[in-house]
């Protein structure tokens, strides 16, 4: 269990503190407890109360059903989508930086999530993705220098994977690896 954050507000006579506390299952609890003091001139005894009040909230769903919409993880059932998840990692990445260049050895395929990539081949604008792309796989699959430099058009969020890790990606995930080659195979072929 993990408390996410406390807020407190103080008065006079009044302590009310908020607590966000997530659980290991995913589940999440809003607390509040208020403690409400009262001293009165000429009593010693203070009168205390305490309230406990709690609200459980829905588990959140798991980030990696987002990658669900896209057109390389179109039919992946949950399993396929927990592998890419585990097997990839999520980068921000700003505008104007260079993910790929045209000539360079290709060890890593990207994955777009949000933003825009711009495709370039001797310096000429060829393409642009959009979310749902993969960028790099030809040169991961083949073994050969990249076709192409990718830069970020506008700022963007990828998943990134080492050649191994998109080899267990095509390995254990059938529906993936069938959209990212027909993908593939479709941009050789026009």
């Amino acid at each position: 269990m993990k408390i996410s954050y406390v807020t407190s507000i103080t008065s006079d006579e009044r302590h009310v503190s908020f607590l966000h506390i997530l659980g290991r299952n995913g589940a999440e609890l809003e607390l509040e407890l208020e403690l409400k003091l009262k001293l009165e001139i000429g009593n010693c005894s203070p009168c205390i109360s305490l309230r406990i009040r709690g609200n459980r909230m829905f588990k959140k769903e798991p980030h990696y059903l987002q990658y669900s919409d896209f057109a390389f993880a179109e039919n992946a059932n949950i399993a396929e989508l927990e592998v890419l998840s585990r097997l990839s990692t999520r980068i921000d990445v700003k505008e104007g930086s260079i993910l790929m260049r045209e000539g360079a050895f290709g060890n890593e395929v990207l994955l777009l999530v949000k933003g825009q990539l711009l495709i370039e081949r001797d310096g000429e604008l060829i393409a642009s993705a959009s979310p749902g792309a993969v960028v790099g796989e030809r040169a991961v699959i083949l073994n050969e220098p990249r076709g192409a430099t990718v830069r970020v058009a506008k700022d963007s969020t990828i998943l990134a994977m080492t050649r191994s890790e998109f080899n267990t990606l095509l390995a254990e995930c059938p529906s993936i690896a069938r959209n990212i080659l027909e993908e593939a195979l479709a941009r050789t072929t026009s």
